[in-house]
């Protein structure tokens, strides 16, 4: 699904967050759609069987009333079963195109006038227009309701007032719908821009913007149990500016925040896009970088320890680095806590060095 350039502005560039939240919308619109099929296929079989209490030349109505309510069961197993917007779109294209055919026949072979006609065909349009199961081609329910709708005036030589009638209500029901709908995703999707705001400053660290424990708890978690699922190692490992209290003691808590801002971006930069960073509290950080081996480890926290080292920053810092990887019987926690450990060693042994358990 495209993403504007105003919505990923909003979601601060999260595009597969909005192509979720559409596809939650969307799904639900499938949901109503699938019980409509439902309710329509029961509704017609039973005016189709109220027949059957009717004179003998009834028995040809309910017989069409049969056949098109088994076509329309037939929708509604198939509409059920498939996943692709693209099909459900097309299914359900199909079924308001027979919706308003059969309306039309049986009405005219029941010597209806057209007038009566136009409020089920009106109301199909509009709710074709507003459970429609996708973002574009939103004019498609549309079309499949005006084309038999315009036959069916054609074929039964509609006055130009009848056909003018006809036009009008269609224009009016459409529009209706498309504002209804528009104002419907408008709405939606303000709730969803305030809920991830929302979401992001419960989970997220406001100096850095980095995740804060409760992010870290999280997505770590759901990293974990994917490099389970994929037989992968995860590399968790804590870092730490060494002496930080001197920095704020000496130059104020404008330059500290500045220090930590600027180690965060570092250790970012440093480490592969697929991997999860955290200020854990104050000074301290925590990094998680799936699917790398025991000499990758090494190499990763050894490359932020020299770019912090060499960083530009306004008081020079370096970092203590402690470094474990996950194993059949040792999950997040218990890692985090043996990088932990492997942390408090390094800062024993004299600060600005990477500790590793298998070092």
């Amino acid at each position: 699904m495209e993403v504007t350039a105003y919505q990923r502005w909003w979601l601060g560039d999260t595009q597969s967050d909005v192509e979720q939240f559409l596809k939650e919308e969307f799904s639900e619109s499938g949901k109503t759609i699938h019980k409509l099929l439902w309710v329509g296929a029961a509704l017609f079989f039973l005016r189709g069987s109220l027949e059957l209490l009717t004179p003998i030349h009834y028995w040809n109505d309910f017989v069409v009333r049969a056949l098109g309510t088994g076509w329309l069961l037939v929708l509604c197993v198939f509409y059920g079963s498939i996943r692709q917007m693209v099909h459900k779109s097309a299914v359900y294209g199909v079924y308001l195109t027979t919706f308003v055919s059969l309306v039309g026949y049986l009405g005219l072979q029941h010597n209806f006038h057209i007038g009566y006609l136009a409020v089920p065909i009106v109301l199909c349009l509009a709710f074709g227009v507003l459970t429609w199961p996708s973002l574009h081609g939103i004019y498609w329910p549309i079309l499949a309701v005006v084309v038999p709708c315009t036959l069916m005036l054609i074929l039964i030589h509609a006055t130009t007032v009848d056909k003018a009638v006809y036009a009008f209500y269609l224009v009016v029901g459409a529009f209706f719908a498309i504002m209804v709908r528009r104002s419907r995703m408008r709405t939606a999707f303000t709730l969803f821009v305030f809920r991830q705001k929302l979401h992001n400053q419960t989970t997220h660290d406001p100096l850095t913007g980095l995740l804060n424990r409760t992010g870290w708890k999280e997505q770590s978690a759901d990293l974990y149990s994917k490099c389970t699922q994929l037989g992968q190692p995860l590399m968790v490992a804590f870092i730490d500016i060494d002496h930080f209290k001197k920095v704020n003691d000496a130059h104020g808590h404008n330059v500290g925040d500045e220090v930590i801002t600027t180690t965060a971006q570092k250790i970012v930069e440093t480490l592969p896009s697929n991997a999860l960073v955290a200020r854990f509290g104050g000074e301290e950080f925590i990094a998680a970088v799936p699917n790398v081996d025991l000499s990758e480890c090494m190499g990763l926290a050894e490359n932020i320890r020299h770019n912090i080292e060499t960083l530009k920053n306004p008081v020079p810092v370096t970092v203590s680095i402690g470094v474990s990887l996950t194993s059949g019987e040792k999950g997040v926690s218990e890692t985090m806590h043996a990088a932990d450990m492997f942390l408090l060693r390094a800062k024993e042994c004299g600060r600005n060095q990477v500790c590793f358990e298998h070092s």
